[in-house]
């Protein structure tokens, strides 16, 4: 699994913060299949943005969550462009 590494605090706000919380709480950890998931949102809490975090975001959120989410990661994905 890769991933990359970002720094939160430059890039989070706290509805961000909250919004990730709420996606961990929507998926929970019952199954395998939503395991990965929920440890991937946890991640970013600790900066680590995975590579798969799209395709299973897709799969296991409702579409509105998903489109939150993704407007999180664009930020995650731009604070990574930015970095020399």
């Amino acid at each position: 699994m890769s991933y990359k590494r970002f720094d939160r605090h430059d890039v989070f706000e706290m509805d961000d913060t909250s919004f990730v919380l709420e996606c961990i709480n929507k998926v929970g950890r019952s199954t395998d299949d939503t395991a990965e998931l929920t440890n991937m949102l946890y991640g970013l809490f600790d900066g680590y943005y995975y590579d798969a975090i799209h395709k299973l975001a897709a799969i296991h959120l409702s579409v509105s969550m998903f489109e939150q989410l993704e407007d999180i990661l664009v930020k995650v994905d731009d604070s990574l462009i930015h970095v020399v």
